[in-house]
């Protein structure tokens, strides 16, 4: 099914590629429109005029964000920059029948997502199943039948559904581990990882082999686990956005304890060590 808004084409850039790791995605999301009300008479036997008969519209749907575990990166998203739309409520029908509310629409996000908006944190998504609603749908349409009162029992108008509410809204991920492995490009991070836990990040004799943070679990006999996260290499001037440069550095902030993984075969390892520490 397409889920894009027709309201929010144009916004951004379109790019479907799903492949690449994404930690980072500004989305519009729209509210779904309410049906609108109708404006209709009953007619039953041997009363050709009965009243009032049009229904209310049905609710538009929200747009809702929920974190999930067996989610890891953004990218599945991509596809729908133009506009994450939820479903329109139902037109009211004859014989007093309300339009039917349009089904909430929900995204899966990973565990560690940031919903922000203008800059401004609105929620963490840290823990499996949170939800968030992104975007409210709009409020079905009065039909006649409800619009009928004592001074007008037989009115011929109606309302149209409002629309739904329309955010431009920043998804950010931001692993969470118990502790980040740290280090310059080649250090060895992915290769420890590999020994200690149960994740199978690549493993080349060249730099920046990883592009994308791994977590790995460490299994304790009394069931107790250690998420373990390996952090692309950093370089010297990563916080002034050098080399991957602050894009994989948000990731740190949120490891429990930091594990500096050095080199000793490189002379200056202590000065890569400073570095780090900034």
């Amino acid at each position: 099914m397409n889920y894009l808004c027709k309201r929010c084409l144009g916004q951004f850039p379109i790019d479907v590629d799903s492949k690449i790791f994404v930690d980072y995605l500004k989305v519009i999301a729209c509210g779904g429109k309410g049906g609108a009300g109708a404006s209709l008479f009953l007619s039953v036997y041997a009363k050709e005029f009965a009243g009032p008969g049009g229904g209310d519209g049905g609710n538009g749907g929200h747009v809702i964000f929920e974190s999930a575990q067996d989610v890891r990166s953004l990218a599945h998203l991509k596809k729908h920059l133009q506009g994450i739309s939820g479903g329109k409520g139902r037109r009211g029908k004859e014989s007093a029948l309300d339009g039917a509310n349009a089904k909430h629409r929900v995204f899966k996000v990973p565990l560690g997502t940031i919903v922000s908006e203008n800059g401004r944190q609105l929620i963490d998504l840290k823990e499996p199943g949170q939800r968030y609603i992104a975007a409210r749908g709009g409020v079905g349409g009065l039909g006649n039948k409800t619009l009928a009162h004592s001074q007008d029992n037989a009115p011929r108008l109606s309302y149209p559904g409002s629309p739904g509410e329309r955010r431009v809204l920043e998804l950010e991920l931001s692993i969470v581990a118990d502790i980040g492995l740290v280090g310059f490009p080649n250090a060895g991070k992915s290769s420890l990882l590999r020994c200690i836990s149960n994740a199978t990040p690549m493993v080349a004799n060249f730099p920046f082999t990883t592009l994308n943070p791994h977590i790995g679990m460490i299994q304790y006999p009394d069931a107790f686990q250690l998420a373990v996260a390996d952090i692309p290499g950093i370089i010297e001037g990563a916080h002034l956005d050098k080399g991957l440069g602050l894009s994989f550095l948000r990731h740190i902030r949120r490891c429990s304890s930091l594990v500096y993984v050095l080199d000793v075969s490189v002379p200056t390892y202590f000065k890569q060590l400073e570095h780090l520490k900034l």
